[in-house]
């Protein structure tokens, strides 16, 4: 099976079924609080179609690296990629992943909760990757 837009779709409805859940660092229950990290493994694996980094094993500076080593970094952000930005947070870098739900909007746990962002007005935007690239299942 070839990655296409319905699958893309599915997975970003489901994503968005998710807004208003609170955030938690070092979250991973979609029924009490997620993070960032745990709530963007979480839309994947729940569809059994990706799961690309054994939960908890590498932080979200290190997701980026197994990405870029993979060849899955793009240009532009669209439906199914993840955003990667970070934010100074006093003398150290705080690290975050969403999931875009289209060119404009990515949907991930920050701050109080899951909720939906404006890519535009996002300054603090590291990169844009697509785990699904290059991915099929027989």
């Amino acid at each position: 099976m070839i990655i296409d837009a319905d699958m893309r779709h599915e997975v970003s409805r489901k994503a968005l079924s998710y807004y208003g859940l609170p955030y938690k660092y070092g979250g991973k229950d979609p029924w009490v609080a997620m993070d960032c990290s745990g709530f963007t493994q979480t839309v994947y694996a729940e569809y059994g179609r990706i799961r690309p980094i054994k939960e908890g094993c590498m932080s979200v500076s290190m997701q980026l690296t197994f990405y870029r080593r993979r060849g899955c970094e793009v240009t532009k952000p669209y439906e199914g990629c993840l955003v990667f930005y970070r934010r100074r947070v006093g003398k150290r870098w705080s690290w975050h992943v969403m999931y875009c739900v289209d060119e404009k909007y990515c949907v991930g746990a920050s701050g109080d909760m899951v909720c939906v962002h404006n890519i535009k007005y996002r300054p603090d935007i590291v990169a844009y990757v697509d785990p699904l690239k290059g991915v099929t299942w027989e």
